[in-house]
């Protein structure tokens, strides 16, 4: 997800699709309606093409007109850009967050990228399956010490002091925090 002032543009589908399911879940059948009707204005890239090449017109006025509107095109999305369970699965292990990652470009804390590492953990978790609608307390408990273990790793060393090194230690994207050597900070 990118933003640039106003507009918000996804870079990923299953992104896209969770945004949009926020407005199902409102009973503001207006604005569900709105983004039915601006579908093909709201896609770009793959799932254009999917939307204008892979659904004939029928198909595609099934999904705007069914009885269920959005969550019908929201269901469609999601299949046809669903993730195998092994590389979600991939992902879920091997996404890291770093000390760099939550600092904007002029070092100053950026806590919101935070939030968007554990929406992203908590997207591949969905994907495994591991996290249900069924019972989410309970699923979402089993993924939780990974997203701590992964949002505290990085901030470990500095429990007494503030972000104020973080501005230099984010000048370099990939510089990654492996651990206190005599008092200092070693990063790699």
């Amino acid at each position: 997800m990118v933003s640039d002032g106003k507009t918000l543009v996804f870079t990923g589908v299953i992104a896209f699709q969770e945004r949009l399911y926020s407005f199902t879940s409102d009973a503001n059948q207006e604005a569900e309606s709105q983004v039915l009707s601006l579908v093909d204005i709201l896609l770009s890239g793959s799932a254009l093409i999917w939307w204008n090449s892979e659904l004939t017109a029928q198909d595609r006025r099934e999904l705007r007109n069914g009885r269920r509107g959005l969550p019908r095109v929201l269901d469609a999305l999601r299949q046809r850009f669903r993730q195998g369970s092994a590389m979600a699965k991939a992902k879920f292990t091997q996404s890291r967050l770093h000390l760099s990652d939550l600092a904007d470009e002029d070092g100053n804390p950026d806590l919101k990228q935070l939030s968007t590492f554990d929406q992203k953990k908590l997207r591949y978790a969905r994907q495994t399956g591991r996290l249900d609608d069924d019972n989410p307390k309970y699923s979402l408990s089993s993924i939780y010490p990974t997203l701590l273990q992964q949002a505290f790793r990085c901030l470990r060393s500095f429990q007494s002091t503030t972000f104020g090194v973080v501005p230099m230690i984010a000048t370099d994207s990939h510089v990654r925090y492996s651990g206190r050597v005599a008092g200092k900070t070693k990063v790699e």
